[in-house]
């Protein structure tokens, strides 16, 4: 794809490039996210790997919500009926139906996690209200889905200052919510309504952005993480936001330079399109194939550290070549029941 298409701001084209690079960052920084979680729990990784893991986390999730408001920014217009069915029902159903499904897996494969709750009874029966595991992306986009239409006549200045209020309160701690995915969702919020009102100007933003610029982005990022470690300040309300702010720019910035770039566009673009198997499968190979190693070699040192990309790129190979076969056999385990196109994030 060429330059310019990546460029090109029009509302009704169905699909970005660079959203779907976007989208692919996302993902793979969320299987990291969980490999480093598991491998961690055994004593594998270095104090370095769980911090930039953590430090992560102003861009991982941030970044999966901005592109998930853009491509939810025209589907939010259409009635109220259809929002119903094609976003909060559809993710409501995959969520309650995944949770279960985990809860299932996870009664065979052993969980390392001292505090793993995906096999765990009192957590599943909660779930419907208080999500507790990492399936809660998708119970949030239902959720959000639902905010986001139900104020969609509310001025967009007011949305997102009340939105940046309760990110800045809460990412902060704040105002502590006990249940991490209520707790994600007030954090993160603002940005998939930045991508739902936005979307323009976040275009604009991409079609304007250099590599140079992209760059100094990087630089501001790091420098940026590395002052807040150090100095403590994750506690300050809002220091967390600006950083995330400046982390999702650097991301969208990174896409676009990536979407440039012929041949491996579409490569990681492919993969940002079929994010939805990935998020769903992955979790139960990691797991699987920590706890194998942890009985068989127990990785430390060096072998520990290459764990990470190892299980990164096997675990979203694993999901994605599970895909094919489950959708066309099972089509239900990603498309309501009697609807075989499946929507993916």
């Amino acid at each position: 794809m060429t330059e310019q298409t990546v460029q090109a701001p029009t509302p009704t084209r169905a699909r970005l490039l660079w959203v779907d690079v976007a989208k692919a960052f996302a993902i793979t920084l969320v299987v990291v996210h969980h490999v480093v979680t598991f491998a961690k729990a055994p004593g594998w990784l270095p104090d370095a790997v769980v911090t930039l893991n953590d430090q992560a986390a102003t861009v991982r999730m941030p970044l999966f919500f901005l592109a998930s408001g853009l491509f939810a920014a025209g589907a939010l217009s259409r009635p109220w009926g259809v929002v119903a069915r094609k976003r909060v029902l559809f993710f409501a159903y995959l969520f309650l139906l995944w949770t279960v499904l985990r809860f299932a897996l996870f009664q065979v494969v052993p969980d390392v996690r001292p505090h793993g709750l995906d096999g765990d009874l009192p957590a599943l029966l909660r779930s419907p209200l208080l999500p507790g595991t990492g399936l809660w992306f998708i119970y949030a986009l239902a959720v959000f889905s639902v905010l986001a239409k139900a104020t969609l006549r509310v001025s967009v200045a007011v949305q997102l200052a009340v939105a940046a209020a309760a990110s800045a309160v809460v990412g902060s701690e704040r105002l502590w919510i006990d249940n991490l995915a209520w707790r994600n969702m007030a954090t993160y919020y603002v940005f998939f309504l930045v991508g739902t009102h936005l979307r323009r100007h976040v275009e604009a933003f991409a079609a304007r952005v250099t590599a140079a610029a992209t760059a100094g982005l990087a630089v501001a990022v790091a420098a940026g993480s590395a002052v807040v470690l150090r100095a403590d300040l994750e506690t300050v309300p809002g220091v967390r936001l600006a950083l995330s702010c400046v982390a999702v720019a650097f991301g969208v910035a990174l896409a676009v330079q990536v979407a440039r770039v012929p041949g491996l566009n579409g490569v990681v673009a492919g993969l940002g399109e079929r994010t939805l198997p990935v998020y769903l499968l992955h979790v139960p190979f990691v797991a699987a194939a920590v706890a194998l190693l942890e009985a068989v070699l127990a990785p430390r040192g060096t072998a520990g550290l290459l764990l990470v990309p190892v299980l990164t790129v096997l675990a979203g190979a694993a999901s994605l070549a599970l895909h094919g076969p489950a959708r066309r056999r099972l089509p239900w385990l990603f498309a309501l029941p009697g609807r075989r196109r499946v929507v993916l994030l």
